[in-house]
């Protein structure tokens, strides 16, 4: 003979603020994926004080390449790319 039994389940609905989300990140709550995530996700910006890890940064070459781009455009110097639809287009969007 088949019994029927009656299951119950609950589910629970948590909602987040803005401010829960900047908390999590803030703490470390989360891991590197999952703040990278939902900085794109919510449109979250980086704080102006955090710092961008740089690739290649342990080679002195492109270190000193890297400083020598960040020096121009700090300065608003002329981004010369070496591809001149791309210079066109870096020095319109300057003018705007």
């Amino acid at each position: 003979m088949d019994r029927k039994t009656k299951t119950q389940t609950t589910t629970k609905t948590m909602t987040l603020t803005r401010a829960d989300v900047r908390a999590a990140i803030a703490k470390g709550a989360l891991t590197e994926e999952e703040e990278r995530y939902v900085r794109m996700r919510f449109g979250i910006s980086e704080p102006m004080s955090a710092v961008l890890t740089r690739r290649g940064a342990d080679v002195p070459e492109t270190r000193a390449y890297l400083n020598q781009l960040e020096a121009g455009m700090v300065l608003g110097g002329p981004a010369d790319s070496g591809n001149p639809v791309k210079d066109r287009i870096i020095a319109r969007l300057r003018r705007s």
